[in-house]
């Protein structure tokens, strides 16, 4: 019996196990319910950029051999919301998600006019979202697949903004300010929830988010406590530099629970 038969034999006497003590939830005496999710976010890369500035190719962010764009990293999820089932085989649900870990790194190599360094800097995101959930036909007892779609806004925060010197151990700079944009921000997954009684059930999924837009401050500071500054009148110590744009995109595999009120 080959590896794959065995542990297709074993997934599907897992299913049908965990069904023979399943319930069906009472989504029609109790149709409002909670939603808590935990998961993990793997970014894709973010599109970078910094090029539309006209600082590239002579100004204060430098050209690279290795570019600017990069991933932004992974982080937890955590999610709350609250749900209402419409009829049996849809529901809607108002969610809020922090994603509060990732993190850009990017090393660049020296030129002939620029050292080694690497950029860095911190994203958290933030959504409230509007889903809309498909339940399709039971594949055993409590055992129910089902199709999630949401829109909504983002409040993307690019913090720790800095640069490192590859060459001069603990030189840092080029540091920014924190800066947060609003966005608007999607997703789209798929899952399987399985009803533990008539008001609980878990279940796991996938999903792909689309965060929007993010950016960076545009004023280089020499101390993070300095202010933006307000022209004509900046503040000492520091100059305005183009901001750094980029998008938020990921794959996303997560678990939660469902609670009936």
């Amino acid at each position: 019996m080959t590896k794959k038969i065995r542990l297709s034999i074993l997934a599907s006497a897992l299913i049908f196990g965990a069904s023979a003590f399943a319930a069906e939830l009472d989504t029609a005496t109790n149709p409002a319910y909670l939603n808590l999710q935990l998961g993990y976010s793997f970014s894709l890369p973010a599109q970078m950029d910094v090029s539309s500035s006209p600082a590239i190719g002579g100004g204060f962010w430098d050209p690279s051999p290795q570019g600017y764009d990069s991933r932004v990293g992974s982080t937890a999820i955590y999610g709350l919301g609250f749900g209402y089932y419409v009829n049996p085989l849809i529901s809607l649900e108002l969610n809020y998600t922090d994603r509060p870990n990732y993190s850009y790194s990017k090393f660049q190599s020296q030129t002939s006019s620029t050292s080694a360094k690497t950029r860095d800097f911190d994203l958290e995101s933030q959504d409230v979202m509007l889903n809309s959930v498909y339940h399709l036909a039971a594949i055993a007892t409590g055992l129910k697949p089902f199709i999630n779609v949401g829109i909504g806004a983002a409040r993307n925060t690019v913090s720790n903004f800095h640069s490192v010197s590859a060459t001069t151990p603990g030189y840092v700079f080029s540091m920014m300010n924190n800066n947060t944009v609003t966005s608007f921000a999607a997703q789209a997954g798929v899952g399987l929830d399985f009803d533990a009684t008539s008001r609980l059930a878990f279940k796991v999924g996938y999903q792909f988010f689309y965060g929007g837009e993010f950016k960076s401050n545009d004023y280089v500071v020499d101390d993070p406590d300095n202010l933006h500054p307000i022209p004509p009148n900046p503040a000492p110590g520091g100059t305005v530099v183009p901001s750094w744009t980029g998008i938020i995109l990921a794959n996303e595999v997560y678990a939660g629970l469902t609670y009936l009120l």
